[in-house]
């Protein structure tokens, strides 16, 4: 695994391919989530739009949401980053960015989500993603504040990332 400290120490692939470092985001509370477009939690990018918009309206510099398309939960992320990208900001109405497709489990997980499931493991302290649509906040020091599962709505925890946004920074 990565000898990286905090979410900020990464570089991830934008949908072009190019290279993002997540240091760009540094200061900012981060709701970091693993999508796909044809699953039953899909509807969750509106959610997760509804949520952005809501609190960058009021914390305009302050919070973002990185969605990490994934093709590894029931195929059900089979496009292409161009696909992906076009379904996102044209069908979903998505204006947070969304990166390029990525593993999250297994040996060829990116470290980025290495580092995750470690920091915060999921149900029995597994190092796993269970589904598409799992959710890690991170705060603006850089560690992983929470995790929800799938099937935990945005909505459900926006105090909680209101929270982390006044929270006194690091």
């Amino acid at each position: 695994m990565s000898s990286a400290t905090n979410f900020f120490d990464f570089t991830v692939l934008d949908a072009a391919d190019t290279e993002v470092p997540l240091s760009n985001y540094k200061g900012k509370v981060v709701l970091v989530v693993n999508t796909a477009s044809k699953c039953g939690f899909t509807y969750q990018y509106k959610n997760l739009e509804s949520v952005y918009q809501a609190i960058k309206k009021e914390y305009p510099d302050d919070f973002t949401v990185i969605g990490f398309p994934c093709n590894q939960f029931g195929g059900q992320e089979p496009g292409s980053n161009e696909e992906i990208q076009n379904f996102c900001s044209l069908d979903q109405k998505t204006t947070f960015p969304v990166m390029a497709k990525i593993n999250v489990n297994g040996n060829d997980a990116h470290p980025l989500y290495q580092w995750l499931k470690h920091e915060k493991p999921g149900l029995l302290g597994l190092e796993r993603i269970k589904w598409n649509f799992e959710k890690f906040l991170i705060g603006r020091d850089g560690k992983v504040i929470d995790r929800w599962a799938s099937t935990t709505e945005p909505e459900k925890f926006q105090s909680k990332i209101i929270e982390a946004i006044k929270a006194p920074a690091p």
